[in-house]
C-alpha cells in the first residue's frame, strides 16, 4: 500500500493559485490579441473598398470631362465652326434684339398658280375708282351646320362685301362704260365659289363698278375660305351648297330694304342701288347657285319672277335633281366654261345651259384655260376677254338691248383666246374627268 501524498502546504496552495492567475491571464491576452488581429484585417478591408470607391468616382468624373470636352470640341470643329465666337456684348446686344418683335413674314403669291389667295384679314380698296366696304346680315330664320364638329347654330352669318364707284365710272380695256354719273346705280349681284372669298375676284368685281354698276357679293357661311380653313378643309362643306341660293335671296331682300330706307342697317347701300336694274352673277359653285335660284324650280320661288335683268352663269353646273325651266320673263343668260377645266369638266357647263329651255342665252368657250384664272385674273388673256365680255353684257342687259346673234360678233374678237355661239345648245367640246387638282380644293 502506498504511502499517503503529504497535505498541500500553504505556500503550495499559493503558487498553483498564482499559476491558475497567470494562466488566465494568458488565455486573455491570446483572445484579446486575436480580437485585434481581426479588426486590422477589417480595418485593411475597409481600406482597400475606400480605395476603390474613390477611384470609381474618379473615372465617372474623368469619363463625364471626356464626354463634355467632345461634345464642345464637336461644335466648335464641327457644324457650327463657322459661327464666330460672340463676345459678353455682342450676347447682349442680341438678347435685346430678341425682346422686340419680329416681323411677319409675308408669302409671295405665284400669280400662275390655280390656288387662290386666302383671305386677308384688311380688306382694302384695289382700285383707285372703287369704294368697298362690308356689311353683315343675319338670318334667323335657318341654321349653319358645322361639317367637322358636326354641330350646328341657329342663324346664318352673311358677311357681304359692297363694291361701288368713288367717281363717275370710265372707260376701261376696250369696254364700254354704262355712263351712270350718280347712284342710285344699277347692281350685280355676285355669288362666289368653293373656298374663295369675294375678294378672290376683286379684280373682276373692281371692273364691272368702273362700268357703272355696284356690286353685292355675300360670303357664305360654310363654303368660303376662311370657314373651310376653320373646319380643318373638311370637303363635306362643299354639301352647303344647296343652301345658298337662300342666302342669296336673303341678302338681296336686306340690301333691298336698306336702299330704301335711311335709317337702315347697312347705312351705305341707301339710296346706292336702283332695285329695277339687278343683275346676277356667280363662278363655279356660285355659278351652280344663280342658275339654280333663276331657272330651277327647287328655288325660284325665292324670290319674285323677273327681278334679275341678266344672269352671267361662269364655269358652273347644275345644283342638285330639280327641273329647270323658263320662269316668266326670263332674263338672257350668258355661260363661259372652258375646254380644258378638269375641275369643273365641260360636259358639266354644257349639260346645264341644255337643260334651260330658252332661247336668250350666249356660250363663251374658253380655250386652254384653268377653272379660277380667267376670273381672278391670273390667266391675262382669257380675263381680259371674260372682263370685257361680261361688262358688255351686263351694260347691254341694263339697256334692253341685247340683240342676239350681233352680240356674238361683237364680243368675237379674239378668236385665239375665246368663241362665242348662241343658241338653244351648247357647242360641242371634250369630255373630261373631274380632278381636284385642277381645283382650289386643298
Amino acid at each position: 500500500m502506498p504511502p499517503p501524498k503529504p497535505l498541500p502546504t500553504k505556500s503550495d496552495l499559493k503558487k498553483k493559485s498564482t499559476r491558475a492567475r497567470e494562466n488566465v491571464a494568458l488565455s486573455r491576452t491570446a483572445k484579446e490579441m486575436t480580437r485585434a488581429r481581426l479588426t486590422k484585417e477589417q480595418a485593411a478591408r475597409l481600406r482597400i473598398k475606400k480605395r476603390k470607391k474613390i477611384l470609381r468616382n474618379r473615372m465617372i468624373v474623368a469619363s463625364v470631362i471626356l464626354l463634355v470636352a467632345a461634345a464642345a470640341g464637336f461644335y466648335r470643329f464641327g457644324p457650327l465652326a463657322a459661327v464666330p465666337k460672340k463676345t459678353d456684348s455682342a450676347v447682349k446686344t442680341v438678347a435685346k434684339q430678341k425682346k422686340k418683335p419680329i416681323p411677319p413674314k409675308v408669302k409671295k403669291v405665284n400669280r400662275h398658280n390655280n390656288k387662290p389667295p386666302e383671305e386677308t384679314s384688311k380688306d382694302t380698296d384695289q382700285n383707285s375708282s372703287v369704294s368697298m366696304t362690308t356689311c353683315t346680315f343675319i338670318d334667323y330664320s335657318r341654321s349653319t351646320y358645322n361639317y367637322y364638329t358636326n354641330k350646328s347654330v341657329p342663324y346664318r352669318v352673311l358677311k357681304t362685301y359692297i363694291f361701288y364707284p368713288k367717281t363717275a365710272p370710265v372707260s376701261q380695256g376696250g369696254s364700254a362704260s354704262l355712263g351712270a354719273s350718280s347712284s342710285p346705280y344699277p347692281t350685280i349681284v355676285f355669288a362666289e365659289g368653293y373656298k374663295v372669298t369675294p375678294l378672290t375676284y376683286q379684280e373682276l368685281l373692281d371692273f364691272w363698278v368702273t362700268k357703272g354698276f355696284v356690286v353685292i357679293a355675300p360670303m357664305f357661311p360654310d363654303t368660303n375660305a376662311v370657314a373651310v380653313k376653320a373646319m380643318h378643309n373638311v370637303k363635306t362643306s362643299e354639301r352647303d351648297t344647296a343652301n345658298e341660293p337662300a342666302d342669296v335671296a336673303f341678302v338681296i331682300k336686306n340690301v333691298l330694304a336698306d336702299a330704301a330706307s335711311p335709317q337702315s342697317g347697312c347705312g351705305v347701300l341707301y339710296h346706292l342701288i336702283n332695285p329695277n336694274d339687278l343683275m346676277l352673277a356667280g363662278q363655279s359653285d356660285g355659278a351652280q347657285v344663280a342658275a339654280a335660284l333663276v331657272y330651277d324650280t327647287d328655288y325660284t320661288p325665292l324670290l319674285q319672277s323677273g327681278i334679275f335683268k341678266a344672269v352671267e352663269v361662269l364655269s358652273g353646273d347644275e345644283i342638285g335633281v330639280g327641273s329647270y325651266v323658263e320662269p316668266p320673263n326670263p332674263p338672257p343668260a350668258l355661260f363661259i366654261q372652258s375646254n380644258t377645266d378638269r375641275c369643273n369638266p365641260p360636259q358639266e357647263a354644257q349639260a346645264l345651259y341644255d337643260a334651260i329651255p330658252m332661247p336668250d342665252k350666249w356660250f363663251l368657250e374658253l380655250f386652254n384655260a384653268d377653272h379660277l384664272p380667267p376670273y381672278d385674273g391670273n390667266d391675262k388673256a382669257a380675263f381680259a376677254v371674260v372682263s370685257n365680255v361680261t361688262a358688255d353684257f351686263f351694260i347691254l342687259a341694263a339697256h334692253g338691248s341685247l340683240p342676239g346673234n350681233q352680240f356674238v360678233t361683237t364680243s368675237d374678237v379674239s378668236p385665239s383666246v375665246a368663241h362665242m355661239t348662241y343658241g338653244l345648245y351648247a357647242p360641242g367640246m371634250p369630255t373630261l374627268s373631274m380632278t381636284s387638282k385642277a381645283c382650289y380644293i386643298k
